[in-house]
């Protein structure tokens, strides 16, 4: 996805994949992955819910 995100920021420069690699990726993954780590647990436990139904 931030590749996308940077892709369509910047279009294709010839820098575009130290871009996306080293600045853009991790500042998405330092949000992504305690968002997934906390809320995964709720989500899988609403989807077990529902599909037990």
């Amino acid at each position: 996805m931030s590749g996308i995100i940077t892709f369509l920021n910047l279009g294709f420069p010839t820098d575009f994949f130290a871009q996306w690699f080293l600045i853009a990726f991790p500042k998405a993954w330092v949000v992504a992955f305690p968002i997934v780590f906390f809320v995964a647990p709720y989500v899988a436990k609403l989807a077990e819910s529902l599909c037990k139904k």
